[in-house]
C-alpha cells in the first residue's frame, strides 16, 4: 500500500472555475468541498485524478469544455460573433449571386457550377464568402460563364381602383366605413354606413357569397342579405332564414367579447 503522497499546491478556487468537472468529482471523493490555495495530495485519490491535476497545473490555459471563467465567456462570444457574421456574408453571397441570374440572366446550370468550383478551389480555405466575392468571381469569369436573357421586367401592377357604389334610395353615393357621418349626409347613407359598420364590428365580410339551395329539384342561387336588412315579401324564404342564422351567431359573437353594453351610437337615432 502506497503510503509516501508527494503533495501539490492547488488553487481549488481558480480548479472550481476552470475545471468544474475535476472539482466536482475530487468533491465527491473527499466529500468536502475545498476552497483557497491548500497543499493537496492528489495522488491519495487515484492515478486517474492525479493525473487530470497535473495536467491542469502544467497547462493552466487550457480550461475544460464550457469553463465559467470571464476568459472564456469573452472567448466563446467572440466565436459566436465572428460565426454569426460570416453566417450573414455568405448569406448576402447568395444573394448577389442570385441577383446576377435574375438582372443579367447567369444561368444556374451545370456548367456554371463547375466553373464556381474552380474558382473556389483556388481560394483560401478560411475565405469567407461575400457579395464582394461573388463580384470578383463575375468580373474574372464572364467570358467562360454561361447567360441568358435576362427576365423580362414585371410591370407595375395597376392601381386599385376605388369602387363608387350609388345608394338607389336618393341616387347619392355609398360613404366609406372610415368617414364619420355627418348632417350633410342623406339619409340612406347614414343608413347604408350604419349597417356596414354593424356588419364590420360583428366580424362580418360586406362582400358575401352568393347563398345556393335546392327549390323544385333545382340549384337555386340568391343573394345573401347583409346583417340589419329589413326583410319583406321581395325576400326569399332561404333568404330570411339565413339571416336569422347569421344574425344570431353574429349577436352571440358580439356579446362575448364586447358585453351587453356595446350598442352602436346610431340606436339612438331609431332612423
Amino acid at each position: 500500500m502506497k503510503t509516501n503522497f508527494v503533495g501539490m499546491k492547488i488553487n481549488f478556487d481558480k480548479l472550481k472555475i476552470e475545471r468544474p468537472t475535476l472539482y466536482a468529482r475530487i468533491t465527491k471523493e473527499v466529500n468536502h468541498e475545498y476552497a483557497g490555495e491548500l497543499e493537496f495530495y492528489p495522488d491519495a485519490l487515484g492515478e486517474e485524478i492525479e493525473a487530470e491535476l497535473k495536467a491542469w497545473k502544467a497547462a493552466p490555459s487550457v480550461h475544460e469544455v464550457g469553463c465559467s471563467c470571464e476568459a472564456c465567456f469573452q472567448k466563446r462570444v467572440s466565436e459566436d460573433n465572428a460565426r454569426e457574421k460570416e453566417r450573414l456574408a455568405a448569406k448576402a453571397a447568395g444573394a448577389r449571386l442570385l441577383q446576377y441570374m435574375q438582372e443579367q440572366g447567369l444561368k444556374d446550370n451545370e456548367h456554371n457550377r463547375s466553373k464556381w468550383s474552380e474558382f473556389e478551389a483556388k481560394l483560401p480555405t478560411d475565405v469567407t464568402f461575400t457579395p464582394q466575392l461573388i463580384d470578383q468571381f463575375i468580373t474574372g469569369w464572364r467570358s467562360v460563364l454561361e447567360w441568358g436573357a435576362p427576365p423580362a421586367p414585371v410591370a407595375p401592377a395597376p392601381a386599385p381602383v376605388e369602387r363608387v357604389v350609388t345608394l338607389s334610395a336618393d341616387g347619392s353615393q355609398q360613404k366609406s366605413l372610415e368617414e364619420t357621418p355627418s348632417s350633410r349626409w342623406t339619409l340612406p347613407q347614414l343608413h347604408d354606413w350604419d349597417r356596414r359598420k354593424r356588419a364590420q364590428a360583428l366580424g362580418e365580410s360586406e362582400t358575401l357569397p352568393p347563398l345556393e339551395f335546392i327549390r323544385g329539384g333545382k340549384v337555386v342561387t340568391e343573394p345573401r342579405l347583409p346583417l340589419s336588412t329589413r326583410v319583406g315579401p321581395q325576400h326569399s324564404r332561404e333568404q330570411i332564414e339565413d339571416l336569422n342564422v347569421r344574425t344570431a351567431r353574429a349577436a352571440a359573437r358580439y356579446t362575448g367579447s364586447h358585453g351587453s353594453g356595446g350598442s352602436s351610437w346610431f340606436d339612438s337615432r331609431r332612423l
